[in-house]
């Protein structure tokens, strides 16, 4: 926390390039290579205490397999092995807000996810920055809006509808946004 990310998506909201601004000063450039909807390789450049680079190959990466198990809004619960073991559990408060796994509140906002930085809706958790990244806009769970206004009104009929910067018209526990 303390510092600045600037985020640029390309063709199908796929990230391209990260900045970071730490608090120190240090600036961090992460540039994603890709190719036929899949991120093969990062680059990253680090400035601030003298330059350094260095690049990843993303397409040789073995990862273990993991399966997301989802609740009712499709937030990621449970994640498990090939075996079926639990790996790690998953827990948010109405409005997306990372919990600790046994539902209470982290009081110390350094809850991040293990396995994955996607979580409440299956969504993109900034957790640097204590933000959800939704495709369309950049949403914060503590206050529950948006740090946009929405470009639409969903439902004219709805007054809902008119506070652009609500998630699901106030109604977090029963609707989802896919796309922001």
């Amino acid at each position: 926390m303390g510092g600045t990310t600037w985020y640029l998506h390309g063709d199908n909201n796929a990230l391209v390039f990260e900045k970071e601004l730490n608090a120190n000063g240090v600036t961090e450039n992460r540039h994603y290579l890709q190719a036929a909807g899949m991120t093969f390789a990062l680059v990253t450049t680090r400035s601030g205490a003298g330059v350094s680079s260095t690049a990843s190959d993303l397409s040789k990466r073995s990862a273990p397999v993991r399966y997301f198990h989802q609740d009712h809004l499709n937030s990621i619960a449970v994640i498990t092995d090939e075996a079926g073991q639990v790996v790690e559990r998953l827990a948010y408060d109405p409005r997306g807000k990372r919990r600790n796994a046994n539902g209470l509140a982290d009081k110390n906002d350094r809850l991040v996810g293990q396995t994955t930085d996607r979580g409440y809706t299956e969504h993109e958790h900034l957790d640097e920055v204590g933000l959800i990244h939704m495709n369309g806009r950049v949403y914060d769970p503590l206050i529950g809006r948006f740090m946009s206004a929405d470009p639409f009104i969903q439902s004219p009929g709805n007054l809902q509808s008119y506070n652009r910067y609500a998630y699901v018209m106030n109604n977090p526990l029963a609707m989802t946004d896919p796309s922001g």
